[in-house]
């Protein structure tokens, strides 16, 4: 009895295609809306952009590698729009822990400043408490910007990767 629903579901759904898109932190815009927020962070508090520090704060995963390597990926499509600018990432499940990245930052050049970007659609609970507890044990004297998704040029960039998958072969529009 606990399999019908399962069954139902997958006999009723025969007949409807699914459009999986790319995680958010993997479209390929998505760098450079960081990087002009970034900027703008910077602009904003009078600060050099190639002389601030960068924490990428993510979630990474005790499971496997796959969370890891899309912010490292994410992270180096950044380094490559920010040369001479310092980018380390942390993360909440994973080492190197945040706070472990944080405490380097602090450790060797705590007089330049630093601003810390979470790797994040939206702001949770890792976002809401977890980053903000690991910046504060690491003695974290940056600012903490608000997680990718919120930035304002967001939406359409899931416009955009909608337009794009629905624009695909097979796909009808009525």
């Amino acid at each position: 009895m606990a399999g019908l629903p399962v069954r139902c579901c997958r006999d009723a759904c025969k007949a409807i295609t699914f459009i999986f898109f790319p995680l958010f932190g993997l479209d390929p815009s998505l760098p450079d809306l960081a990087c002009d927020a970034l900027a703008l962070a910077c602009a904003a508090r009078g600060w050099s952009l190639s002389q601030t520090r960068i924490l990428l704060a993510a979630h990474g995963s005790a499971r496997g590698p796959k969370a890891a390597e899309a912010a490292e990926t994410f992270a180096a499509a950044m380094r490559d729009r920010l040369p001479g600018t310092t980018l380390a990432t942390g993360y909440v499940e994973e080492d190197p822990r945040i706070a472990e990245t944080a405490r380097v930052f602090e450790d060797t050049t705590p007089a330049q400043p630093s601003l810390c970007l979470p790797f994040f659609a939206q702001a949770g609970e890792h976002v809401r408490d977890d980053i903000p507890d690991a910046l504060a044990d690491a003695g974290f004297g940056g600012d903490t910007l608000p997680v990718l998704g919120a930035l304002p040029q967001v939406p359409q960039l899931i416009a955009n990767a909608l337009n794009t998958a629905l624009s695909g072969p097979g796909i009808m529009r009525t």
